[in-house]
């Protein structure tokens, strides 16, 4: 009896690539299932106060709804794409307030959520939480790139677990978008100088674009990589064009942005180099508004990423670190862990860098790092268990029941106490009822400053009466 080993190979493999997929599609059907949580739920969280909470979820849903919707009311053209903050009908165009501190990529794609599917909170979230789901699947490419596809599947389920990517993978904040398109252009970057094809060379550039016209966190993309391809591809891949290209990039795009920004007028330049000022060292007319010390900054940093990454998280990421350094000073650094290397080179140089900024919005210090931490995490568990157990592999099974029965409760803890924040839900009633009773070119005046959520709600033009 002859055997066909070449059609049993094929046969082997299309059931592992099936096994592959399959296991995929649970992991992406699992992290939809939880950050799907509450996804229809008002804007009336109230965590300020909160342990570890800063009480941006409601806020930001508030915000950016608020901007989408007066997109669907005033037209782009006439508010030449410019994020508006007025509520109510606002006549004649020149009396818009436009909110510069972010890039409107963000608002724009949440109004086009709204013309298809209605103003709704959970319509607001899909566009992040698509974002969100869409950054699981960078992180399996990436992961079977480097290590193989049980790796890949590890550092998935780490990420569709941990309680900063579930908690956050919803809210509509241009941070979130901007972490997937930062992410994928490190992905084009990888497949481009293991390929070479143009298609990849160019969906860097793509993938950066619009990750600036989402947040300022995709700016930081740019010296990991340089970095990295000067550092450990060049003598490879020569092509002095993509450095300066790619160097050129931010460049020119905060210009065309600093021009727009120009061009819709009023103060919109002076509250952008406000804005700057604030986030970086809580300078201009912010100042002195939030003062620590840089052991201020290590200390919240590290409490938040015992909480939002669990220890369990942490640990393996020490593991790893400790086995990268010791490669790099033998000179056995692998693609693995240069690649990584400028993973967390990106994250960890916003958070420097923007420290005012990232002092105040846990997701902004911690959400853009979930990827290289997944990653981290996953090898960190493929180096135990495949190197230090490798003699005493009647230990590697109880090594993963204990790593799985760790991270599985410490997330689920977490989780508990994210969704245990109180609720105000007076601002959204009072919001709804002013909305479905007056006029929209009705003015309200009240005896206090109106919410940003209660604003949304009501959309109407607020005015504090005096004495």
């Amino acid at each position: 009896m002859r055997v066909d080993l070449g059609r049993l190979s094929k046969v082997t493999g299309s059931k592992e690539r099936v096994l592959e997929y399959l296991s995929l599609a649970l992991i992406l059907i699992l992290a939809t299932v939880l950050s799907c949580y509450r996804i229809a739920e008002p804007a009336w969280d109230d965590t300020h106060g909160h342990r570890l909470l800063d009480g941006h979820q409601g806020t930001n849903l508030s915000v950016y709804g608020h901007i989408a919707q007066n997109y669907l009311r005033f037209g782009y053209l006439r508010t030449k794409f410019g994020q508006v903050t007025n509520y109510g009908e606002v006549k004649p165009s020149g009396l818009f307030r436009y909110y510069v501190n972010h890039p409107p990529l963000t608002s724009l794609l949440i109004s086009a959520s709204f013309r298809l599917f209605g103003v709704r909170d959970w319509s607001a979230r899909l566009i992040p939480l698509m974002s969100s789901i869409s950054i699981l699947v960078l992180v399996f490419l990436l992961a079977r790139r480097l290590a193989g596809t049980r790796v890949a599947l590890l550092a998935s389920s780490f990420l569709a677990l941990t309680p900063v990517y579930v908690y956050y993978a919803r809210m509509p904040e241009p941070h979130v978008l901007a972490s997937f398109f930062s992410l994928l252009a490190f992905v084009f970057y990888l497949w481009w100088v293991e390929d070479r094809t143009t298609a990849h060379y160019l969906g860097i550039f793509v993938s950066f674009t619009l990750g600036a016209l989402s947040d300022w966190v995709t700016y930081f993309v740019v010296p990991p990589i340089l970095v990295h391809y000067l550092a450990f591809e060049y003598k490879r891949v020569r092509n002095l064009r993509f450095v300066i290209l790619f160097s050129l990039t931010p460049v020119v795009l905060f210009g065309v942005y600093l021009g727009w920004v120009t061009l819709l007028g009023g103060e919109s330049v002076q509250k952008l180099y406000e804005t700057f000022l604030f986030r970086t060292a809580s300078g201009g007319v912010h100042e002195s508004r939030f003062v620590f010390t840089m052991w201020d900054f290590y200390a919240r940093g590290y409490a938040r990423s015992k909480f939002f990454f669990t220890p369990t998280i942490c640990v393996l990421l020490i593991v790893w670190f400790v086995y990268l350094v010791v490669s790099a000073v033998r000179g056995q650094l692998v693609r693995q862990g240069s690649f990584l290397f400028a993973l967390f080179f990106f994250g960890l140089s916003q958070d420097l860098i923007l420290r005012n900024f990232v002092f105040i919005h846990d997701y902004g210090m911690l959400f853009h790092l979930t990827p290289a931490l997944a990653l981290a995490a996953a090898f960190g568990t493929q180096l135990v268990a495949g190197k230090i157990l490798q003699k005493k592999r009647v230990w590697i099974v109880p090594f993963a029941l204990i790593i799985g029965y760790c991270f599985g409760t410490q997330s689920a803890s977490a989780l508990r106490q994210l969704y245990k924040v109180s609720i105000l839900p007076d601002i959204y009633l009072l919001g709804v009822r002013i909305n479905e009773n007056t006029d929209e070119s009705a003015k309200v005046v009240g005896s206090f400053e109106v919410d940003y959520r209660m604003g949304f709600y009501a959309d109407r033009p607020w005015s504090v009466a005096m004495d």
